[in-house]
């Protein structure tokens, strides 16, 4: 078995760092844009994105324990709910989005306005690391430490405002239009859904409607945040290697 690790946006896969070290043999998947560069052509969308993952995936050699996170969490349960992917195990954070009722947290709904999403990055962007709106301040505001989140928050370009952009103007009004449907479909492998209890961005209720519909267990880890897995790593690779160990092989 292998544990894939996907990060969320805007960041990069070294969010993962401190759970991989517990987990040997991980891999962590870098979404393109996300301090690397695009395929040829790319769209951005969320189904790019989705079939950029599949892609990936079946490279990797079976059956995968796949763990995602903000928008990596939302893909991999794409991943489980519509694709053949052979997933041994599925673990995702922040589902609420699947849930038709969801409304976009205030930064994606700019992101999400021509103008105004394009100000608000190019802001952050030219923020001084030190400032609370660039993109390192941002992280550290989620507990994120300090120096991961500038290490993090340093891959943000021109490249990664564009892609935030496409992806979130390709979720409107939410996952459950698009995506929804197929939901049901995710029990084909275990699922996790983890519901942090300090996440702004997540309604647990609404995740919890996500996690009957797939037919996932949930834990919610106390007091931890939306960067769950930077801000404790030993707690979320515990809780992770506990889900794994209850998944038959």
């Amino acid at each position: 078995m292998t544990a894939v690790f996907v990060h969320g946006v805007p960041e990069t896969g070294r969010i993962w760092d401190g759970v991989r070290e517990l987990v040997p043999g991980s891999i962590s998947l870098g979404l393109p844009g996300f301090g690397r560069p695009t395929p040829e052509g790319f769209s951005a969308t969320k189904d790019a994105y989705a079939e950029w993952l599949e892609q990936r995936l079946r490279q990797v050699d079976g059956p995968i324990d796949l763990v995602g996170h903000d928008w990596g969490s939302l893909l991999a349960l794409r991943i489980a709910s519509a694709t053949s992917v052979p997933l041994r195990s599925w673990a995702a954070d922040i589902v609420s989005c699947y849930q038709p009722d969801y409304v976009w947290h205030a930064a994606a709904r700019t992101w999400q306005t021509p103008g105004e999403g394009e100000a608000a990055l190019a802001d952050a962007t030219a923020a001084p690391p030190d400032s609370p709106k660039s993109f390192p301040g941002r992280l550290r505001n989620l507990a994120v430490p300090p120096a991961l989140a500038e290490e993090i928050g340093a891959a943000n370009d021109e490249t990664m405002n564009t892609c935030i952009l496409a992806l979130y103007r390709s979720s409107v009004p939410n996952l459950h239009a698009d995506w929804g449907a197929d939901l049901p479909a995710a029990r084909r492998a275990p699922g996790l859904v983890v519901i942090p209890t300090a996440d702004p961005f997540n309604d647990p209720v609404l995740s919890g409607r996500t996690a009957e519909t797939a037919g996932a267990r949930v834990v919610r880890p106390e007091g931890l945040g939306h960067a769950w897995m930077a801000q404790d790593p030993r707690t979320a690779a515990d809780l992770l290697r506990e889900f794994w160990a209850s998944v038959p092989s």
